[in-house]
């Protein structure tokens, strides 16, 4: 029991460590900043990679994909025009 509690924490400090990547990774395109370097977002991208790495020891690689996708497409639609 107390391993599942810790595997439930782990996956949730990886999925908001995702979410802070993905909200920098859009700041770093669309923010104030005139041009974002390729080597910033590339090197962003690797720390995700390395997020799903670890969330598929916990959940698999399939749950670790659906979770990536998901903190993606929720990072992504929060700065679409018309958004809260």
């Amino acid at each position: 029991m107390a391993k599942h509690i810790h595997c439930t924490s782990e996956v949730a400090q990886l999925r908001q460590q995702m979410e802070r990547e993905c909200e920098a990774m859009h700041l770093a395109l669309r923010g104030t900043a005139i041009v974002a370097r390729h080597d910033i977002i590339s090197h962003r991208h690797r720390i995700l990679d390395n997020y799903q790495g670890q969330l598929e020891r916990f959940v698999g690689y399939q749950q670790a994909l659906q979770i990536s996708l998901e903190v993606y497409d929720q990072a992504t639609a929060r700065h679409q025009p018309g958004s809260p």
